[in-house]
């Protein structure tokens, strides 16, 4: 509401609301209200302790939080989408319970300011790679029986897709920001399978199989999908949805063959 814009209407201020209320409700014996600001997902004050649900479930509804309180009106979560990520976190962790923790609030300024900012990218990358390793696994031993034949950028250099890879969501910069996250599958059959996530203020997810390399041919691609919020559950489905349909076509009949020199991308 700090904007005063009347085209908004108020409308961010009451997801923002929203979510100061759901954390009191989550943890009844903290105390009478909230810390201010925005939920830092790693924040000790915003700590959710489960007393059901494990780590990550918990990690997961503290970065919905921190959406739903961005600072910036633009970063924050319409209802709309907010109603839809505890929908997609319920769906994955039914049962989580929680119990308080203590009340420490901070407020970061100037110089800190852009510390959160680099912060805030670094575990954008971090959470999307945890998103992608089980994917990837499940990937490689489907293609070559072992969940551990695979690699990623940082330990093979020359990594990259063939095909588009989406670009960026709102086209209004030249590449991605803050780069790719580049995984592949050991070499199997001629075949190699590629999952890379591309991230500029947001996340998009392309696998594609590669074929008869180096230099690698385009044989198949999937995605890009939609562009999502970083760390939020919606996103981590999207990839689960996506490898689950790589999986589907290198386990089909004609994918156990070697490839051809067609291309089905």
């Amino acid at each position: 509401m700090r904007h005063s814009r009347l085209a908004d209407r108020g409308k961010r201020a009451d997801v923002y609301s929203l979510a100061k209320t759901l954390f009191v409700l989550a943890l009844p014996g903290r105390g009478l209200y909230p810390p201010d600001g925005t939920h830092h997902a790693d924040g000790e004050e915003f700590s959710l302790w489960g007393t059901g649900g494990d780590t990550r479930s918990l990690g997961s509804l503290r970065h919905v939080l921190e959406a739903a309180t961005a600072f910036e009106p633009r970063r924050r979560l319409s209802m709309a989408d907010f109603r839809d990520e505890l929908h997609a976190w319920l769906r994955g962790y039914p049962d989580a319970q929680f119990r308080p923790r203590g009340d420490r609030p901070r407020y970061p300024y100037g110089w800190e300011l852009l510390r959160v900012s680099v912060e805030h990218d670094r575990r954008d990358r971090e959470e999307t790679r945890s998103m992608m390793v089980p994917c990837i696994r499940e990937i490689a031993r489907a293609l070559t029986g072992d969940q551990q034949a695979w690699t990623e950028e940082s330990d093979h250099y020359g990594g990259e897709v063939l095909g588009d890879c989406g670009g960026e969501p709102s086209g209004e910069d030249d590449g991605p920001d803050n780069g790719t996250i580049w995984m592949a599958t050991s070499v199997f059959g001629k075949r190699r399978i590629v999952l890379e996530a591309v991230l500029h203020d947001g996340i998009c997810f392309v696998a594609e199989s590669q074929a008869e390399g180096p230099p690698w041919r385009l044989e198949q691609q999937w995605g890009p999908t939609e562009w999502g919020r970083s760390r939020l559950p919606r996103t981590a489905e999207q990839v689960e949805k996506l490898t689950e349909e790589v999986i589907a076509w290198i386990t089909r009949p004609a994918a156990r063959t070697q490839p051809s020199r067609g291309t089905n991308a």
